[in-house]
């Protein structure tokens, strides 16, 4: 019987790489999505399914430790991994049962609720920023003054967080928010089962800064930061939304960073595994608060990208702690950027997709087979695809993208659309 990785959750495109290195390694790899369309069709990575191994099955609840326990019996499970925060706490009992190193998984139930860490931040003196309860938001009738976020203490990323400026905003987020606690009435199915009907909190906006995330892995309580990701934001809607990063970034708050990231793992109780933060960071003050903490490793192409500016397949790293193994994590070397992109306005089918391939660059993602249906609204575009670009520095690797996107990526023969970026320079 071939050992087996077992992947929980769906088809991120960060596990790509992890089921090539597992292939490598002559390890299979067993999915088992949330996700149903992915059981039939997965996406495109240099005929992923067909050389290496993969087999889908579908799972519906990713926190279920008995469905999970039952789809992998008679397998000879070499390690269990997932990138879904939702996920953490089944597969941490799991891996306990395995004999692997693991987060304690009731402390990976509390780094599932937001407002849990905030207080602990707040008591810890690493946040500033101040937060009001859910039981004493529900006692609330106007908005606060100063400016707020609600925010579901169960959430992914900005999925849900809403921003209300006046009593109005204030009153149609908190009736849209309690729409939102029957499962039906969710955004963005797949997350159902993290969010639920998970009550809603108020956490003060600090909108001063830098929007950064900070990619880690810890082991055996050890915090080994690999870097700091600059996200490429759209200057103006639509679409809003995150369209790739660079990394690594050097911000004027790197140290004050890599402290507040270091002493919130401490802090939190997070001892096993790979963690996303994101920080926003004020270069003029030097402040830095922390806004979210994930306990898995960062989404989009971020696991190739640390590969390219490394110089050390990050994915080997990340299947040596799913099997147990000890490895090195290398400190980046060089520049790199991903970068996704959508279909030019008015083509409604998928017909070709033409862009660059390895070696020319060292990672490139298609997410939609031809044939697929293109949405003609720009807030509901799904990417076609992304790619990962290495240079020298960052600033280098930034120009090298946008060139590729522009003269070598195209649909159905036509260019990409153009998404205007804000200046990410800023410091350098």
């Amino acid at each position: 019987m071939i050992p087996t990785i077992v992947f929980i959750g769906g088809l991120k495109p960060s596990m790509f790489p992890m089921v090539q290195a597992a292939s490598r390694r002559g390890l299979a790899s067993l999915v088992l999505t949330k996700y149903t369309g992915e059981v039939e069709a997965a996406p495109d990575v240099d005929g992923l399914r067909l050389e290496h191994r993969l087999e889908v099955r579908p799972l519906a609840a990713v926190g279920d430790v008995e469905e999970i326990e039952a789809a992998i019996a008679g397998l000879d499970v070499a390690g269990i991994y997932s990138p879904f925060d939702e996920a953490q706490p089944a597969v941490s009992r799991s891996r306990q049962k395995l004999g692997l190193p693991t987060t304690d998984p009731q402390q990976l139930e509390l780094l599932l609720q937001k407002d849990v860490i905030r207080a602990r931040l707040a008591e810890a003196g690493l946040s500033d920023l101040r937060f009001i309860a859910p039981d004493e938001c529900a006692r609330l009738t106007d908005l606060p003054a100063g400016g707020w976020f609600m925010k579901r203490t169960r959430g992914a990323g900005s999925i849900g967080v809403r921003n209300p400026r006046t009593n109005e905003e204030f009153e149609s987020a908190r009736t849209a928010l309690e729409q939102e606690a029957s499962a039906a009435q969710l955004p963005f199915g797949g997350i159902r089962d993290l969010i639920g009907n998970s009550p809603w909190y108020l956490e003060e906006s600090f909108d001063g800064g830098d929007l950064l995330s900070v990619e880690a892995l810890v082991r055996r309580g050890v915090v080994h930061l690999l870097g700091v990701t600059k996200p490429y934001q759209v200057n103006e809607p639509p679409p809003r939304r995150m369209p790739g990063g660079l990394f690594p970034y050097l911000h004027p708050c790197d140290a004050r960073i890599r402290t507040v990231v270091q002493s919130a793992t401490r802090v939190l109780g997070f001892t096993e595994g790979p963690i996303h933060v994101e920080v926003i960071a004020e270069a003029e003050t030097g402040r830095v608060e922390l806004i979210d903490f994930n306990p898995r490793v960062g989404g989009a192409l971020i696991v190739p990208t640390i590969s390219a500016a490394s110089g050390v397949p990050f994915e080997d790293v990340l299947v040596d702690w799913a099997l147990g193994a000890e490895s090195v994590v290398a400190e980046p070397r060089r520049g790199a950027s991903f970068r996704f992109f959508l279909h030019p306005e008015g083509e409604r089918r998928l017909e070709t997709l033409q862009l660059p391939a390895p070696p020319e660059v060292p990672f490139a993602l298609r997410t939609m087979r031809r044939g697929s249906a293109l949405s003609p609204d720009p807030h509901t575009a799904a990417w076609l695809g992304g790619l990962v670009v290495q240079c020298s520095t960052c600033a280098e690797a930034d120009a090298a993208s946008d060139r590729l996107l522009r003269e070598r990526v195209r649909v159905n023969g036509l260019p990409v659309r153009h998404l205007p970026l804000r200046e990410v320079f800023a410091h350098a």
